[in-house]
C-alpha cells in the first residue's frame, strides 16, 4: 500500500512559554524556560510546573460552557493564535469538514476536572453537576473539544 502525502497547512502552539508560535520562538531565542514553582492548588506539591499564565480567567466560549476545563481553555487559547481559526475556516470551505483531521497533544487529558470530581466525591459523596459531563473525563476529551470548536468531523486523535 502506497502512503499518500499529507499536507499540514497550519499549526499553532501555546505553552508556558507563551501564546502562539512567535512567543515560543522568542522564548527559545532568549533561552528562557516556562517552568515556575508549583502554585496550582491549595496544598501544592513542592515542584516546578509549566503553567500558562491567565488561563483561569479565560473560559471557553459560552457555547462550550459545559466543556469548560483547564485543558480546553488552553486549547481555545491556542486556537486563537497564529491566524489558526481563519486557516481552518478556509480549509474547511475548500475541502469540507470531513476531510480535515484534528491532531493534538496533551499531557493531562482534562485530568484537572477529573481530580476535582474525585475531590468532590470525597468531600460530599457526589459529583457536582458542573463536572458531570462525561466527555471531560476521557483520554480523547481534548481532541473532541478542538474538533467541535473548529466545526470539523474528520479523523481526530
Amino acid at each position: 500500500m502506497r502512503a499518500l502525502p499529507l499536507a499540514v497547512s497550519a499549526v499553532t502552539v501555546t505553552s508556558a512559554l507563551g501564546a502562539g508560535s512567535a512567543a515560543q520562538a522568542e522564548a527559545l531565542r532568549q533561552r528562557r524556560g516556562g517552568l515556575r514553582r508549583n502554585d496550582f492548588t491549595t496544598s501544592p506539591l513542592e515542584t516546578c510546573i509549566g503553567r500558562v499564565a491567565g488561563l483561569e480567567s479565560s473560559p471557553v466560549p459560552g457555547r462550550f460552557e459545559r466543556l469548560d476545563c483547564r485543558n480546553n481553555r488552553l486549547a481555545w487559547l491556542a486556537l486563537q493564535q497564529d491566524d489558526f481559526l481563519d486557516a481552518v475556516a478556509a480549509a474547511r470551505a475548500r475541502h469540507g469538514s470531513g476531510r480535515i483531521a484534528v491532531v493534538v497533544g496533551t499531557s493531562t487529558a482534562s485530568i484537572g476536572a477529573t481530580e476535582e470530581a474525585y475531590r468532590a466525591i470525597a468531600a460530599t459523596g457526589s459529583v457536582p453537576a458542573s463536572l458531570k459531563e462525561p466527555i471531560l473525563h476521557v483520554a480523547h476529551s481534548l481532541g473532541r473539544f478542538v474538533q467541535d470548536a473548529l466545526e470539523l468531523d474528520g479523523a481526530c486523535t
